[in-house]
């Protein structure tokens, strides 16, 4: 009989202890392992000790202490921002109190590991040369080794699922996991099933009840305050999801009317203190959660159109004018301009505002190049359809400018590894085809010479992502297939890569989760994917080439030439 008490146990023997983080990668899952030897190491056991050696037991492996703090730290520092639902403070002392209650051999709660879990699982797949190599022996190591984290960490929330009603740090870990299957696999059904059981979870802790009359009292704690973070993130998630084409488009699962949640504050973290008032600082001061709140109200933008499915000319510039007014009401500090990345004004900027910046501008950009992107097939024959074409080639270039400028900052982890998010691929992969048809179809609208130039240092960047991720080399490839057939010149321009990006071979990057060949597994490494497969997402996850008729475009491109 399985034990519904999570126990940690005492493991021991030199050929079990792990010697670094990608060791204790390798053990997440074992058998009964042998008791002979006088090591210990932590294990986590679901069922009780069995009775005799021949017994399989599951068990999972967490770091040592301060492997654990290094893994938060980078957290904290290099990642939180994108989804911050969580309290930084708090996240440090729920690591401490795990490895406290392990060193008394108390039970633990399988909500905080599952966490716990799950930011260890986002280091790992964020690892850069900048990292502490104390942990991993390359950045190589560390991607073969995330999908194991990111399974240890579904293991424990299947677990807690099934023994527990749930946790608010279950409904953490499942965002953050969430997003990781998201970019490893695509927008799968593992990663949809994920994002409804955050939010069934969420509303059974009636999380989407935060301030009604009756929860007053409670309404200034940190933990209020951090389940608003999360009711928003998953509200926000919901209402962008519902709009991109698949299986829920114009679906919103989350209601406003049926919540009763303030939105989180503007607020920094260390300024949070149970049983003292909070207050949220003006929009126009930085802070951890600026780009979090410019998330929720792009949701909110995305909730009033869905449902607005018109093709037609007029409605397009309607919606357009949404995302323009939504860009133009950005505070300062989120607006990219054409300074110089060394000015002392950009030297200043937080590391972590240039790099919610840069999610912020490509996300939005993104949904407007999209959005006029017809317009590049018609645009010779219906002159008045020319703004939209130039709407569309601006905010390919707006990518196309974010991504120059962030790959000039070296120092920030994030530029490092950018491209192991699927959005930064989608986006620029997005902003290459625009300028690719451009050039194709509209010969005289423009001096064909710089438009092929600004081409080719598109598919530079391109080039240089390949030693993030293998899907870079697939697109590539796809894409240099279409400048052959459709025999576009371009400018010769350097394609080398700096030493620390050399390019991989495909079966040396593992994004995907080692989940067998079933119908929820993507094999990344094939070269015959299709421009419209679904494993593209932004950072919400979601957004899917298939939003793109790229096939009736180009069969317009061939009446053309």
């Amino acid at each position: 009989m399985r034990s519904t008490t999570l126990r940690p146990q005492l493991r021991s023997g030199p050929s079990c202890r792990p010697q670094t983080a990608a060791d204790d990668a390798e053990l997440l899952e074992w058998d009964m392992m042998d008791q002979s030897s006088a090591t210990t190491s932590y294990t986590y056991l679901d069922p009780p000790t069995p009775s005799y050696p021949a017994e399989p037991v599951k068990c999972i492996w967490l770091p040592r202490h301060g492997e654990a703090s290094v893994f938060v730290d980078k957290y904290i520092r290099d990642i939180t921002y994108v989804h911050h639902v969580i309290h930084s403070a708090s996240l440090r002392k729920l690591m401490d109190d795990i490895y406290h209650d392990l060193d008394m051999r108390r039970p633990l709660h399988r909500g905080h590991v599952a966490l716990l879990l799950s930011i260890i699982a986002s280091a790992t797949f964020l690892w850069t040369t900048c990292d502490n190599p104390d942990l991993y022996h390359s950045v190589d190591d560390a991607r073969n080794q995330a999908a194991s984290w990111v399974t240890a960490t579904l293991d424990m929330l299947d677990y807690s699922r099934r023994t527990t009603n749930g946790s608010i740090e279950d409904v953490q870990a499942l965002i953050i996991v969430s997003f990781l299957v998201c970019n490893m696999e695509g927008t799968s059904i593992r990663y949809y099933n994920l994002v409804s059981t955050a939010i069934t979870t969420a509303r059974q802790l009636s999380l989407h009840r935060i301030d009604h009359v009756s929860r007053r009292p409670s309404a200034d704690s940190i933990e209020a305050e951090v389940g608003r973070r999360v009711w928003w993130y998953l509200a926000a998630l919901d209402w962008i999801l519902s709009r991109f084409a698949g299986p829920h488009e114009g679906i919103c699962t989350i209601q406003p009317r049926q919540m009763t949640v303030n939105k989180p504050r503007n607020i920094r973290d260390e300024d949070m203190v149970d049983g003292a008032p909070m207050f949220g600082l003006d929009l126009a001061q930085p802070t951890s959660m600026s780009y979090f709140l410019q998330r929720i109200r792009l949701g909110e933008l995305c909730y009033e159109v869905s449902n607005n499915s018109t093709a037609d000319h007029n409605n397009t510039q309607q919606l357009d004018a949404h995302f323009e007014k939504f860009l133009s009401e950005f505070p300062p500090f989120f607006r990219l301009d054409d300074g110089d990345l060394a000015a002392p004004d950009r030297a200043s900027k937080d590391p972590a505002i240039t790099v919610q910046t840069y999610i912020l501008v490509n996300m939005v950009q993104a949904r407007r190049c999209k959005l006029h992107l017809p317009s590049l097939s018609r645009s010779s024959a219906e002159p008045e359809l020319a703004r939209s074409r130039q709407i569309c080639l601006d905010a390919a270039r707006q990518i196309i400018a974010a991504e120059r400028r962030l790959e000039k900052e070296t120092d920030i982890p994030f530029a490092l590894s950018r491209f192991r998010f699927g959005g930064t691929l989608y986006c620029l992969f997005l902003a290459i085809i625009t300028l690719l048809l451009d050039v194709c179809l509209n010969r005289v609208a423009e001096p064909e010479d710089s438009r092929r130039t600004e081409l080719s240092q598109a598919f530079q960047i391109l080039e240089q992502a390949r030693s993030q991720t293998k899907m870079a080399t697939t697109l590539l490839e796809s894409l240099h297939g279409l400048v052959s057939k459709y025999k576009v010149s371009l400018p010769s321009v350097s394609h080398d890569v700096p030493a620390h990006e050399a390019a991989m071979p495909l079966a040396t990057m593992p994004d995907a989760l080692g989940t067998g060949t079933g119908s929820n597994s993507v094999d990344l490494s094939s070269t015959e994917l299709p421009f419209f497969d679904d494993i593209w997402q932004t950072f919400e996850g979601g957004m899917f080439l298939d939003e793109i008729d790229i096939d009736s475009m180009f069969a317009e491109m061939n009446a053309c030439i």
